[in-house]
């Protein structure tokens, strides 16, 4: 199990990162490794919390972060656990999964994510240079937090200001 924490981050930066979490992966991701897939995603808030359950597999792997976030103190924490398991059905730890989650979560924190957040899952994503248009699980985003446009090949940063004014256009 790992701990990650984030400390200063807003609801809608937390939403639209937990969105392009699995974009993330697929950037890094060795080459032939198994595809990342959402399986659950499911969260609740109260006044002071919001709580979150997302579980990915990655061929015979399973990830599971455990999200806690307290509103007065804008603070995410993750609980990551994962686990394999062999031909044989044998369970075992999963510590490579669990610490590049880790270090996902801590190299992008501080970026803004909010644009992400307006894109509801399933929804599309529109490239404010060329418009062509992409689901967000075909989006591809870089480290940075920038948008890979795969038609007119730009790496695409904007705010959700920006988005706004060019749909009211």
């Amino acid at each position: 199990m790992e701990i990650a924490e984030i400390i200063g981050i807003d609801e809608e930066d937390l939403h639209g990162f937990m969105r392009v979490f699995p974009n993330m992966w697929e950037h890094e991701k060795p080459l032939f490794s198994p595809e990342i897939t959402l399986v659950v995603n499911k969260y609740g808030e109260t006044e002071e919390f919001i709580f979150g359950v997302y579980i990915y597999t990655l061929g015979s792997c399973v990830l599971a972060m455990f999200l806690e976030y307290q509103r007065e103190f804008a603070t995410a924490i993750f609980e990551i656990h994962g686990i394999c398991f062999d031909s044989y059905g044998m369970k075992r730890d999963f510590q490579f999964g669990e610490n590049r989650v880790k270090d996902i979560i801590l190299r992008n924190a501080g970026k803004d994510y909010k644009l992400f957040s307006t894109i509801p899952l399933g929804g599309i994503f529109t490239c404010p240079k060329c418009r062509a248009q992409y689901t967000l699980r075909s989006l591809r985003v870089s480290p940075e937090g920038k948008v890979y446009c795969q038609n007119c090949g730009r790496l695409v940063k904007f705010s959700k200001e920006e988005e706004e004014s060019e749909n009211s256009d």
